[in-house]
C-alpha cells in the first residue's frame, strides 16, 4: 500500500523467500549541493509521481534491493541494540546513480532535520530503478553493517573504479559486493533487459547505433565504462583471476579492456584489489553447488555474507589498506561449522586457483592451461595438481589466516609527467599505481622503463612483495632511468 500522508511507501517484498515490509522515503533536491555541506532534500508530495515510482519499485531488481536494505538493518540491529531503523531514503536526482551518507531533510514548514544515514541518489527513471538501484543498494547495505566507522578508502589508481581494473582494496570490496548482486539478478532472470544483451539474441548489421550494431559489438561493452556484459559473464565464470591480455598498449587498455590472458594468474595482492575478482568471490559464495540454489538458500547465504561483513568491520582495523576481501573470507571460514568449512575453502581456493596460499600456484595453473591448449589430456589434471589442491584445503581449514600469508603492503607511486584521461569524464590524473599490483601494461606506461626493468619488477615481486617505497627502489628502480620519473605516495 502507499501512504501519501507521510510519503512513505510500504511494500511487501522478500529478498528471496521471506516476505516483509520495507518503508521507503522519496526525496527530491531542494537546492544545489555544495562540496562542503550535506545535500538538502524535501519529501516528494506529488501523488502522481509517487504512484509512478511505486510501480518502478515492483521491478524484480528493485524488490531485491529493498529486501537487501531490510536484511542489512536486521543484521545491524542484531549487533547494535542502539541502532534505530529508518525507512530507506531514495533521493530522486537527475543522473543520480550512487550511494551516499548524510543529508538534511527540510520539512514544508522549513524545519530542518539532519539525517546521518546511508541513502541513495537515483535518477527518476524506470531503468534506474532496475539494476542501478540494486547495485547502489549493495553499497547502502554495506554502509549500514559497517556502522559509524564507515568503509575506509584511499584511491590508488588513476581512474575511477571499473569491473576490469585493478584499483585498491577497499573499492574492490565495496564495488565487488554491489556487482555480485547484479550478476545474481541476471543469473536468475530477474533483469529482463539483460537477456538479449547477455545472450546476444539480436544480430543487427549496417546500423549506425553503437548499442545495437554488430560493427561496434567488440568495443561497445567497455565503451559504456560499466561493462555490463563483463559484469555478468566474466564475474560468473571467474575470469578476473587472470591478468589482462594487453601488456604493452598503455595504461587505459591494460586497465579497461576486459580481454584476459588465461595462462597468467594474478597474484594475491592484485586479486584483492580487483572488484571483478571480488564480485566473482561473492557470486560464488551465494551460487555454489551442483544445482541452482533455491530462494531460501540464496536468502540465507546473502544474510551470512552481511553478518560476516558486520563482524569484520567491527573487529578489524579501519586502515584503508586492509585486505577486506581476505578478512571477509577469513571471518566466514572461522565461523563456519565443520560440515561447511571444507566447501567454503574449496570456493575461495578454486576462485583464486591457489594464489592466496601457494607460491607455486601460478606455475600449476599455467601448466594446466598449456595442457588444455595442446590437448595433453593426461596432464590436464595431473596427480601433482590434485595433491596440491588437497593440501591447500587442509591447510586452509586448519588455519584460515593462511589467506593473508602471501599478501604484501600497499605501496603507491605516481608519475607526475604522465596524465591519464578518460575523455567522457573530463580532466586528467597523474599515472598512479601500487607497485605490488601493477600489471605489465601499467608498468610499461612509465617513461624510460625497459623490458629488463619490467622483468626485474615482476620477478622481485614474485619472490617477495615489496614492503615500502624504499624497498621497491632498492630492489627494482635503483640507478635506473625510469626511477627519476617516480614519486612515492598517491598524488595530492
Amino acid at each position: 500500500m502507499l501512504q501519501l500522508a507521510t510519503q512513505v511507501a510500504l511494500l511487501v517484498v522478500g529478498f528471496a523467500s521471506t516476505p516483509g515490509s520495507v518503508e521507503v522515503v522519496l526525496l527530491e533536491p531542494l537546492a544545489a549541493a555544495t562540496d562542503h555541506a550535506p545535500p538538502r532534500f524535501t519529501r516528494v508530495v506529488d501523488a502522481a509521481r509517487i504512484e509512478t515510482i511505486h510501480g518502478w519499485l515492483e521491478h524484480p531488481c528493485a524488490r531485491r534491493a529493498l529486501a537487501l536494505y531490510a536484511m542489512a538493518a536486521d543484521v545491524r540491529a542484531a549487533r547494535d541494540p542502539a541502532y534505530i531503523r529508518v525507512p530507506y531514503p531514495i533521493a530522486l536526482v537527475p543522473g543520480g546513480n550512487h550511494a551516499d551518507a548524510g543529508y538534511i531533510e527540510v520539512a514544508t514548514d522549513g524545519t530542518e532535520t539532519t539525517c546521518d544515514v546511508p541513502f541513495i541518489k537515483l535518477d527518476p527513471s524506470a531503468e534506474a530503478f532496475g539494476r542501478t538501484f540494486l547495485h547502489e543498494s549493495g553499497h547502502v547495505a554495506l554502509g549500514i553493517v559497517a556502522g559509524a566507522r564507515g568503509i575506509p578508502a584511499e584511491p590508488v589508481a588513476s581512474i575511477p573504479h571499473t569491473v576490469t581494473a585493478i584499483t585498491d582494496r577497499s573499492t574492490a570490496f565495496n564495488e565487488g559486493y554491489a556487482i555480485h548482486l547484479e550478476a545474481i539478478a541476471v543469473h536468475l532472470g530477474e533483469d529482463a533487459g539483460a537477456g538479449p544483451r547477455d545472450r546476444h539474441e539480436r544480430m543487427v548489421f549496417g546500423s549506425d547505433r553503437p548499442s545495437e550494431s554488430e560493427y561496434f559489438r567488440p568495443a561497445v561493452d567497455f565503451a559504456s565504462y560499466a561493462q555490463p556484459r563483463a559484469r555478468y559473464r566474466m564475474v560468473r565464470d571467474g575470469e578476473f583471476a587472470f591478468a589482462p591480455a594487453s601488456q604493452c598498449d598503455g595504461y587505459l587498455r591494460a586497465q579497461l579492456d576486459p580481454a584476459r590472458d588465461g595462462a597468467s594468474l594474478l597474484n594475491a595482492d592484485q586479486m584483492v584489489a580487483s572488484e571483478g575478482f571480488a564480485a566473482s568471490s561473492f557470486f560464488a559464495f551465494v551460487m555454489r553447488g551442483p544445482t541452482l540454489p533455491d530462494a531460501a538458500t540464496i536468502d540465507a547465504r546473502e544474510r551470512r555474507m552481511l553478518e560476516a561483513a558486520a563482524e569484520m568491520f567491527a573487529t578489524r582495523s579501519p586502515d584503508p589498506s586492509a585486505p577486506l576481501l581476505v578478512d571477509w573470507w577469513t571471518t566466514l571460514l572461522r565461523s563456519a561449522d565443520a560440515a561447511d568449512v571444507r566447501s567454503l575453502a574449496d570456493v575461495v581456493l578454486d576462485r583464486c586457483h591457489g594464489a592466496f596460499v601457494d607460491a607455486d600456484a601460478a606455475r600449476l595453473w599455467r601448466s594446466t592451461y598449456t595442457a588444455a591448449l595442446t590437448l595433453d589430456l593426461g596432464s590436464f589434471a595431473p596427480a601433482e595438481l590434485k595433491r596440491a589442491r588437497a593440501n591447500w584445503r587442509d591447510r586452509l581449514v586448519a588455519d584460515p589466516g593462511l589467506l593473508a600469508s602471501r599478501l604484501g603492503a600497499v605501496v603507491p607511486f605516481h608519475v607526475p609527467d604522465v596524465e591519464i584521461a578518460v575523455v567522457a569524464f573530463g580532466g586528467a590524473a597523474p599515472l598512479s599505481f601500487d607497485v605490488n599490483t601493477a600489471t605489465e601494461g601499467v608498468m610499461r606506461s612509465i617513461p624510460e622503463i625497459t623490458a629488463d626493468d619490467v622483468t626485474r619488477w615482476s620477478d622481485e615481486r614474485a619472490r617477495q612483495p615489496f614492503t615500502s617505497a624504499d624497498d621497491f627502489l632498492a630492489r627494482v628502480a635503483k640507478d635506473t632511468a625510469f626511477a627519476a620519473k617516480l614519486r612515492p605516495g598517491v598524488p595530492n
